[in-house]
Order: C-alpha cells, then sequence, then structure tokens
C-alpha cells in the first residue's frame, strides 16, 4: 500500500493550515514578479519572511470556517477532490515531451525589452545577491 494510500484520509477535507501554507507560498511566489519580472532568489520563502502572512491566512480561514461551516467544509472536500482528480489524471497522462524543453525555456521572443535597464531583461542574474539562501 502507498504512503498516499494511507494517509488520503489526513487531507480530506484540506486542512486550514495546509491551505493557509498554500495560499502564502503563491503569495510569496507571486511577490517575485512585482517588477513584471521575474527576480529569483530575490524573496526566500523563509518563516521569518512569510510567518504574519500566513497567519492572516489562516486567521481568515478560521473566520470563514465559522461563518458557515457546512459550506466551509464542502469546500475544502472539493478542494480535495478537485486537486487529487487533476493530479491522478495529470500523472497517468503525462510523458516526457510534455514538459517544457530547453528552446522553450530560453524563448523570450514574445516579451519588448525596450527601456528595460540589463538587469531587468535578465543579464546579470544571480551574481551576488541571494548568496547562501537555500
Amino acid at each position: 500500500m502507498a504512503v498516499a494510500e494511507l494517509t488520503r484520509d489526513k487531507f480530506n477535507p484540506v486542512p486550514i493550515p495546509t491551505i493557509a501554507l498554500i495560499a502564502t507560498a503563491v503569495q510569496c511566489a507571486l511577490h517575485d514578479w512585482t517588477t513584471g519580472i521575474y527576480g529569483p532568489k530575490k524573496n526566500p520563502f523563509r518563516t521569518e519572511a512569510w510567518h504574519a502572512a500566513y497567519k492572516k491566512h489562516v486567521a481568515a480561514l478560521e473566520k470563514m470556517k465559522l461563518k458557515n461551516r457546512r459550506l466551509f467544509m464542502a469546500w475544502t472536500r472539493k478542494l480535495y477532490m478537485d486537486s487529487l482528480e487533476t493530479t491522478e489524471a495529470y500523472a497517468a497522462a503525462a510523458s516526457e515531451d510534455e514538459h517544457i524543453n530547453e528552446d522553450e525555456m530560453n524563448d523570450y521572443g514574445d516579451i519588448e525589452f525596450d527601456g528595460m535597464g540589463d538587469d531587468e531583461a535578465g543579464e546579470g542574474e544571480g551574481e551576488g545577491e541571494g548568496e547562501g539562501d537555500v
């Protein structure tokens, strides 16, 4: 029996801390794009930087649950089922050529770089900043 089968009931309905962690991770990832250009390692996902945001997400979710427990529980169960179905369907249909390839990763032909400084256009990326970050 796979571990996923043993732990399936622990995440259905999806627990509030799990939803809050995911929301915080998405918020952190979106923060990396605030200038319109991705800035890797400029915004590490660390407890000291994101704990307050996580706590706000937990509080908001708890408030939602108190306001209408029945609908909240239905939503967290639906969230679990939708996530599970998407994951299982993707895993079953995935093939090696469905993933982004090297040429696609380096294709910026649709981006206008006029008026951007060198760093904003991606040059000089990774030098000095973020050293030692994990």
